[in-house]
């Protein structure tokens, strides 16, 4: 009965001992699982949000855009469109120029040979009205116009000069009246003319040179005691002194000669200054105004 209960101790302790290495493993079994919780820990997986290199990928891409949109006040190169525009306005101006030029160049053959021809034409026509001022003086002479005789010795002599110096040799080719473009029109009797600035020129000297003649003529007559009729000079008739066959035609020069004359010759008859001034020094110059109404040029530029 004492051997039996010593071994149902025995035995209870075997159980007890067993029960506690069971329970000693149980537990021994739960600490490897620890290793799933540091799985579950995942802090190597938390990492996944790792997406800062995406994150950073898309923040970098918003910059291009930012870049896109920078691109677009460097797009709006309008300022570049607006330099171009300028740029192109100066060439219309510049087209014309040239246009111009070829134009002249063109035409330098046709003005030259216009040229030789009107100087000759007017080389014989002062041969002829040599002999018609030799007839118009001798009819003064007889009327006894002491002061208009003076006055046409001198306009004789003045023309006497202007063809000695219509001897002196001539280079077309060199003359920038063949070359440069015309830039003034102006009408005669209604018809339009075109000229250069050599030409007005000239134009403004015809005009001038009339006032001046007209005015001492319009003196001489008065002097004379004579009627004031200042078609009825020689000076106004003939309309060439100053004129030496170049730029423009003769009927022109004469036609502005005289419409200079006319004015001078009321002034100097009259002894005023409505169309032109008189120095101290006995020379005469018409007025700017008047000038400029007289000639009614305009500039094609």
């Amino acid at each position: 009965m004492t051997r039996i209960r010593t071994i149902s101790a025995a035995v209870l302790f075997l159980s007890l001992a067993g029960t506690g290495v069971a329970s000693g493993q149980g537990k021994g079994d739960k600490q490897p699982k620890a290793p799933k919780e540091q799985k579950a820990a995942p802090t190597p997986h938390a990492e996944k949000p790792h997406p800062a290199p995406h994150v950073a990928k898309v923040h970098v891409a918003k910059p291009a855009a930012v870049h896109h949109v920078k691109a677009t006040p460097v797009h709006v190169t309008k300022p570049v469109k607006v330099v171009h525009i300028q740029k192109v306005k100066p060439a219309p101006a510049a087209h014309l120029v040239k246009r111009e030029l070829v134009v002249a160049r063109i035409d330098q053959q046709k003005r030259l040979k216009q040229e030789q021809q009107q100087y000759n034409q007017y080389r014989k026509y002062l041969d002829q009205q040599n002999k018609l001022a030799v007839q118009y003086q001798n009819k003064v002479l007889k009327e006894n116009r002491k002061a208009q005789l003076r006055f046409l010795k001198q306009y004789y002599s003045r023309l006497a000069q202007q063809q000695r110096q219509m001897l002196a040799a001539r280079d077309y080719s060199r003359d920038p009246y063949i070359t440069s473009p015309y830039v003034y029109q102006y009408a005669v009797a209604g018809s339009p003319r075109y000229t250069n600035q050599y030409g007005a020129d000239v134009l403004k000297q015809a005009v001038n040179y009339g006032y001046q003649e007209g005015y001492q003529a319009g003196q001489a007559d008065k002097q004379d005691g004579w009627a004031a009729n200042y078609s009825s000079s020689y000076a106004y008739r003939d309309a060439n002194y100053g004129y030496t066959g170049n730029y423009v035609s003769q009927s022109d020069y004469n036609y502005y000669f005289r419409q200079g004359f006319q004015k001078g010759y009321s002034d100097g008859y009259y002894a005023r200054s409505q169309y032109g001034t008189n120095s101290l020094t006995g020379s005469q110059s018409i007025l700017g105004t008047v000038l400029s109404t007289i000639l009614g040029l305009t500039n094609l530029r």
